[in-house]
């Protein structure tokens, strides 16, 4: 019973050090599928989702969440001053009476479409 007891334990410990390494390393990660298929196979006992989830949640305080998309340069020095420039090229087209089309490219620089992760 006890040796159960410590194959769970390492179990544990060894899935935690490799959530641990994937968040130094920066890398994302979007589901508890992941962490099985890197893990699978490389500890004593086996590993399942829900034991993935429980270290994630209870021994890293990791939650599952809606991703928020933000610009990265939305409001640096940069972009501030081309949108006033922009701002004042704006008013003076428009009061010549000109035509403006308006396309939204907002969404191209967005290369993740995940909707949520750990």
């Amino acid at each position: 019973m006890l040796s159960a007891r410590d194959k769970v334990d390492a179990t544990r410990d060894f899935v935690k050090v490799t959530i641990e390494n994937l968040n130094e390393s920066r890398s994302i990660i979007d589901n508890a599928d992941s962490i099985v298929k890197k893990v699978d196979g490389l500890t004593q006992g086996p590993v399942t989702h829900k034991l993935v989830r429980s270290v994630l949640k209870e021994e890293l305080g990791m939650c599952y969440r809606k991703i928020k998309t933000v610009s990265l340069h939305s409001n640096s020095e940069k972009n501030l001053v081309l949108r006033q420039r922009w701002a004042i090229e704006f008013l003076n087209l428009a009061r010549k009476k000109k035509i403006f089309l308006n396309v939204d490219e907002t969404w191209l620089g967005m290369s993740d479409f995940r909707r949520m992760k750990w």
